[in-house]
């Protein structure tokens, strides 16, 4: 029935030691447990379930320096993949993963992947994952009023898409194209605000916070070769870079752009002396 099995046990646990930032911290304690099946018409499935226990977080003492350690919730996750015969020309793997914290909520994430070999000089690789993923202390910053300083965090809920493209083409064995493409887009919402009420928990009280931190990404990169050995020894390579970033603030209500694209050309011409 089965190729070949695996089972693996993970265990992380970290964090840092007493230093001149305050007290040893656990930032890392879970649990994972994974598992890979390979059949005999090659199909395989695999799956893993981890456990993440309440560990402290100090990432944003570094962001502000009035900022506090506060508790990270305790969260589980499950993922399942399946994927089709590796040795056919057209390969699918499909994903789902789903993750719950009590504070958080259910967040799921879906995937497909696919793999087209139309022929032995082409390959094609495409791999999608659409996210709907809530958060808890989701840091926002420190404001100063007639109370005193109040360090505000965040409920919020992530939507994100990313898409990954790989192209590889082979004319001759002196001529190649490769190309690689990834649109990426989040939309972050932020639910409320709140104040922290005590370091090192997960206490926090409503504020009446001004604010809107609520943002949007849409993103395009992509890297894209030409290669050809015109002679033997002298190479010709064309390469066009795309960074088109796009940035969009609730508070400002407006798009900002920012694009980097760019073309290099080289030849290269051997010659004996």
């Amino acid at each position: 029935m089965f190729l070949n099995q695996s089972l693996e046990l993970k265990l992380n646990f970290g964090g840092r030691r007493k230093d001149d930032r305050g007290d040893a911290l656990i930032t890392r304690k879970n649990i994972g447990l994974e598992q890979d099946n390979t059949f005999l018409n090659y199909w395989s499935v695999g799956w893993e379930i981890q456990a993440n226990a309440e560990t402290f977080e100090d990432d944003d003492i570094y962001r502000d320096s009035r900022a506090l350690i506060i508790k990270d919730e305790a969260w589980q996750s499950f993922d399942v993949s399946i994927r089709t015969d590796r040795r056919k020309r057209i390969i699918l793997e499909p994903s789902f993963n789903i993750s719950k914290g009590a504070i958080r909520g259910i967040g799921r994430e879906y995937g497909l992947g696919l793999m087209l070999k139309p022929t032995d000089n082409i390959n094609l690789s495409i791999k999608t994952s659409k996210q709907d993923r809530p958060g808890s202390m989701q840091w926002v910053g420190v404001v100063e009023d007639e109370n005193g300083i109040n360090i505000i965090y965040s409920n919020i809920e992530r939507k994100q898409t990313n898409t990954e493209v790989r192209l590889n083409v082979a004319f001759s064995p002196k001529m190649t194209f490769e190309a690689y493409y990834q649109p990426f887009s989040v939309t972050m919402d932020y639910k409320d605000y709140n104040r922290l009420d005590e370091e090192g928990s997960l206490n926090v009280s409503p504020y009446p916070y001004n604010g809107n931190k609520d943002f949007q990404i849409d993103n395009k990169v992509g890297t894209f070769v030409f290669r050809w050995e015109y002679l033997p020894g002298s190479l010709i390579y064309a390469v066009y870079n795309l960074n088109d970033n796009n940035y969009y603030s609730a508070e400002d209500s407006e798009w900002s752009n920012s694009k980097s694209n760019s073309l290099f050309l080289k030849f290269d011409y051997f010659f004996q002396l």
